[in-house]
């Protein structure tokens, strides 16, 4: 064993460090450089701990990449520049990403993100461009004018598109150089041949098809007020002065639109009446907007205007509701009147339901001023008398803002706290649940604390179904083989729900070795433990050739696989599932409430009793965590996801795919889901996890 972990360490020491000789500029200002450092394979560089050396490495991996899927792109091969941003640059990335939290170089990875993601667009662009393009080829070999035009409309909107999304990436390309170092000349002017390349193609389109117009606007005056409407009036015709007929003219101040047509001669006129318009408006924009058919080009002008006055506005209620709990629905109807304002002319005004100064939804006015709005309370409102109030959602605008209110009763909710308790012998108990409201509506993201015994040890937040899981550190007052109480309970001060409390007993499991006995178990927890002190001699020695970061993972990855760590690893996200130490924990666990201690034999035949005691979610999760300690990653970080274990192992020629897949699939089912796994799915998960454990022991053999 002493030799293995020596070798063991050796391999984390090669691996962490990596060093791509050459100078990088990097994102907190180390050695500047414009040229690429040259690939040096992270394995074969002996240096301890250089993490910055291993960024490069990585990012000039990176850059190859991008590289090469832009060159392919600029020759129109369009597959073969996406296979270098695929999977193995993500996994590149992930790796990139992990070094560079270590450097606080977040930005750097988020930017590599980014430029891929922004070169699959060009990708995608380009591609329905060429699509488009044959279609309205298609269309001009058919003679249909109508047809070619709209399609032609759509190629240089695409061009458009296109332009701006090259554009911006080629702005990071020159970022992500200064960042790193890497020299992005080369796919940038790759990028840019192929922007000019379609932006020729468009004009050449644009020259074919369309014909340019002209559009001339002015105003009878320049200061206007809901009272004092301004009258807009034009000529569109085409460059050489044709009239163009039944153009479709827009005029428009920030949220406020009126819409006329031109006539014979071309000429058009609209009266213009702010209502939503800002009081800092200095221009009304006139646009003239051709049908996707027309052969006309679009045209704009703009003319000065400014708000003269605002106008006086009321909110009346005719209808509002008076009593509501939790998630019921909240209504208001009523009426917005404006002074100066003819009959018909103020629709599409927003207005904003709120309740104790809480905004519940949003609605706008019919074009006689009527409005309906509707919402649902939620449950930071608190319980009591308070006020519903609908108000003109606009401020500073050519209207004022008035609002109405009237009184609302708020009642409270009962909630349903459930809770499951389960002691393991390493002085844990995990602990889960749900809380919910009335008749089972789930409360995500609330606090619910824990304690057990007389002491509060943790509070979790619930998720987006409600439900909430966390293992706690047993009181050392609590003696093995003493009961004890574990408490969860939701305080609802603040809300319109009512608190509620969750009890169980546990009794944490008598060691193996209280009677003083020498049995074999004891020998071997012996062993494993004297196992331990040599591995952790070798990793302080490690630490001098390593690098604190290496020798962390690997502690994590030794103990969870001797089954004494439970905690995860300081790598771990969040929100992360870490099944190497939960699972492991919960597979050594009691019954909850009123258990029974763990059966004897291997924790396949734990898993077994399980089943056949209706715990088919239990039954998984043992299982799951033996064949997890079974396979024993040499190379893995034991805090990694059940998903990340099985991407890990599925290509591995020992481990059958499809067992692997079921087990997962299973045990996310059982750690995660509302619902239980069903007896049937549980007895082919803990029969592929046997398989899997004992078939990989045979191939170690």
């Amino acid at each position: 064993m002493l030799v293995a972990v020596v070798v063991f360490v050796a391999a984390i020491g090669g691996g962490v460090g990596a060093t791509p000789s050459g100078p990088a500029t990097t994102a907190n200002g180390s050695e500047a450089g414009n040229t690429t450092a040259p690939h040096e394979n992270p394995n074969e560089v002996r240096e301890a701990g250089d993490d910055r050396r291993v960024s490069a490495y990585l990012a000039s991996r990176l850059g190859d990449r991008l590289t090469e899927s832009a060159l392919a792109i600029s020759v129109g091969e369009y597959e073969r520049g996406r296979a270098p941003l695929d999977e193995e640059y993500g996994d590149l990335l992930d790796q990139y990403g992990a070094v560079a939290r270590d450097l606080d170089e977040e930005e750097v990875a988020e930017r590599f993100n980014l430029t891929r993601e922004q070169q699959r667009s060009v990708i995608t662009t380009i591609e329905n461009l060429e699509a488009t393009r044959a279609e309205y080829e298609a269309a001009v070999e058919e003679g249909d004018e109508e047809r070619r035009r709209e399609l032609a409309r759509e190629l240089l909107a695409g061009a458009e598109e296109l332009n701006q999304t090259a554009t911006a990436l080629t702005r990071q390309y020159t970022t992500l150089g200064n960042e790193t170092g890497i020299d992005f000349e080369e796919a940038q002017r790759a990028i840019e041949d192929a922007q000019v390349q379609v932006g020729e193609a468009a004009v050449v389109i644009e020259q074919r098809e369309f014909t340019a117009t002209r559009l001339t606007a002015e105003t009878n005056r320049t200061a206007v007020s809901v009272s004092r409407p301004a009258t807009v009036s034009g000529r569109l015709t085409t460059a050489n002065g044709t009239p163009v007929t039944n153009g479709l003219i827009r005029v428009r101040t920030g949220a406020d639109s009126v819409a006329t047509r031109t006539g014979r001669n071309g000429t058009f006129a609209a009266t213009y009446r702010p209502l939503l318009a800002s009081t800092a408006a200095s221009n009304l924009t006139v646009a003239y907007a051709p049908a996707r058919s027309d052969r006309y080009l679009p045209a704009v002008r703009t003319v000065p205007l400014s708000i003269a006055e605002r106008a006086n506005t009321s909110v009346t209620l005719t209808e509002a509701t008076g009593t509501v709990a939790f998630d019921q629905p909240v209504r208001a109807d009523g009426t917005v009147q404006v002074d100066g304002a003819p009959e018909g002319a103020i629709g599409g005004i927003p207005v904003v339901l709120a309740v104790d100064g809480r905004r519940l939804a949003t609605a706008e006015t019919e074009p006689d001023g009527e409005f309906v709005v509707d919402g649902v309370l939620p449950a930071d409102v608190p319980a009591g008398e308070t006020d519903l109030e609908v108000a003109i959602d606009r401020r500073d605008a050519a209207i004022d803002r008035s609002a109405a209110a009237s009184s609302l009763t708020v009642r409270s909710t009962p909630t349903t706290l459930s809770l499951t308790a389960t002691a393991d012998d390493g002085r844990n108990v995990t602990v889960s649940g749900a809380l919910t409201a009335g008749e089972g509506t789930a409360l995500p993201t609330r606090e619910v604390a824990i304690a057990v015994g007389a002491t509060e040890t943790e509070r979790v937040a619930t998720g987006g179904d409600g439900r909430y899981s966390e293992t706690v550190a047993i009181p050392d007052d609590v003696e093995p083989g003493e009961s004890v109480t574990v408490t969860a309970s939701f305080d609802a001060a603040g809300t319109n729900l009512q608190a509620s409390t969750a009890t169980r007993q546990v009794t944490p499991p008598q060691s193996s070795g209280a009677n003083g006995g020498g049995s074999a178990d004891t020998v071997a927890e012996t062993t494993a433990l004297t196992s331990l002190l040599v591995a952790g001699l070798i990793v302080v020695g490690a630490l001098l050739v390593i690098g604190r970061r290496a020798v962390r993972r690997w502690g994590r990855r030794l103990g969870s696989g001797l089954g004494l760590i439970s905690e995860p690893g300081d790598d771990a996200p969040p929100d992360s599932s870490t099944p190497g130490d939960a699972a492991g924990a919960r597979a050594e666990t009691n019954a909850d409430a009123g258990g029974e201690p763990p059966s004897s034999g291997t924790p396949f035949d734990r898993a077994r009793t399980a089943l056949s005691a209706g715990q088919p979610d239990d039954a998984v999760r043992i299982a799951y965590a033996a064949m997890r300690s079974g396979l024993q990653p040499p190379e893995a970080d034991a805090t990694g996801t059940h998903w990340e274990f099985y991407r890990r192992w599925r290509d591995d020629a020992d481990v059958d795919r499809t067992r692997l897949r079921t087990v997962t699939e299973a045990y996310e089912t059982a750690a995660f889901a509302p619902d239980s796994v069903s007896s049937d799915t549980a007895d082919d998960a803990v029969t592929a996890s046997d398989e899997l454990a004992g078939r990989r022991e045979r191939a170690d053999d």
